[in-house]
C-alpha cells in the first residue's frame, strides 16, 4: 500500500510540473525558440514515459484475474 501511494505522489508532483498554470501570462522567456512553458511540459511529458516505463519494468504484476471466474 505504501508503495502505490509513492507512486501517486510521484505522478501528482509531475502532472502538477506539467501543466504550465503557475507560468505568468505574459511570460517571454524562450527556450531553443521555444516558450519555455512548452520545453517544461515537455520535459516532464518525457519524465512520465520514463517513470512509467521503470514501473513497469521493475516492478511484479500479478497476473491473477479477480474477474476470471
Amino acid at each position: 500500500m505504501k508503495r502505490n501511494l509513492i507512486i501517486l505522489f510521484i505522478y501528482l508532483c509531475l502532472t502538477i510540473a506539467g501543466i504550465p498554470w503557475y507560468w505568468p501570462e505574459d511570460s517571454t522567456m524562450m527556450i531553443a525558440g521555444i516558450p519555455a512553458w512548452v520545453m517544461v511540459s515537455i520535459l516532464v511529458s518525457i519524465l512520465v514515459s520514463i517513470f512509467t516505463a521503470y514501473l513497469l519494468l521493475t516492478q511484479s504484476w500479478s497476473t491473477d484475474d479477480p474477474f476470471d471466474g
